[in-house]
């Protein structure tokens, strides 16, 4: 897979404060099913773990024992059809900031790049978020505690 996704996996294990179990081949088909082609990276997270915490930091993601505000589809569902402005259909959030922003994986880009959705931008569903990582790995490893830079 790569050293980011390896130092990734080293982290969450070593450093989360909660760690789902991991995502069971029908529920990552759950999670194909509702967003399509998906970076092999963030696949393996899926599968690997399903969600985790860590500080103030809560990764959204599937499976077993996901509390519901980080169970990406309800969360993408709730962002596409009931909040103002509407999250872009491409984009798949990872984590909100707490103040109704996202960091996503922008699933229309070459390569899926995490990029940063805000709520409060202007153009709402019209913006062009920034890109904050090229991948999910490299953002994952970049918010666990005790990461090299």
């Amino acid at each position: 897979m790569g050293d980011d996704y390896d130092r990734l996996c080293q982290l969450v294990r070593s450093r989360a404060d909660e760690i789902g179990t991991g995502c069971t081949p029908s529920e990552l088909d759950a999670v194909r099913g509702a967003f399509g082609v998906l970076p092999v990276d963030y696949v393996a997270y899926l599968g690997d773990f399903g969600w985790f915490t860590v500080s103030s930091h809560e990764v959204i993601g599937f499976g077993a024992g996901v509390p519901a505000h980080l169970d990406v589809i309800r969360v993408v569902t709730w962002e596409r059809e009931l909040a103002h402005p509407p999250m872009s259909a491409w984009l798949l959030p990872l984590e909100n900031n707490g103040g109704g922003d996202h960091y996503c994986l922008d699933l229309a880009a070459q390569g899926s790049p995490v990029v940063f959705w805000s709520h409060d931008d202007p153009l709402g569903p019209d913006q062009v978020p920034a890109v904050v990582a090229p991948s999910f790995a490299v953002w994952a490893v970049a918010i666990l505690p005790g990461h090299d830079p």
